[in-house]
């Protein structure tokens, strides 16, 4: 699966989109370390995003502790239900298709 600029993808589940991300990470080059940097993250925050559970001491994920995108076969039949899709395209795309910010929650 690889996000490409004419190839926006409907995402199924968190694993999809943190694979994406992933990529999309390694293809630019940058380490966890360097995405957190990037984005503000705390340390090994990435990580755990990547992995979707909480890094022990080790360095390997628990799975046992949920973190980062949640997205539930559940979520997929309602957006489904409604005639909805979630997708994962590069920001470019969605300038180009006229894609707005959904609003922030508790806010008008």
């Amino acid at each position: 699966m690889e996000l490409t600029p004419h190839h926006p993808l409907i995402v199924h589940s968190r694993a999809d989109i943190a694979k994406i991300l992933v990529e999309a990470r390694r293809a630019k080059g940058l380490t966890c370390e360097g995405l957190e940097a990037l984005a503000g993250f705390p340390d090994r925050y990435a990580t755990k995003l990547e992995n979707g559970g909480k890094v022990g001491p080790d360095g390997k994920p628990n799975k046992n502790v949920r973190q980062g995108f949640h997205v539930s076969h559940m979520a997929e039949v309602w957006l489904e239900a409604l005639g909805f899709a979630l997708v994962l395209m590069t920001t470019e795309q969605a300038s180009q298709v006229g894609a707005v910010r959904a609003p922030v929650r508790g806010v008008g």
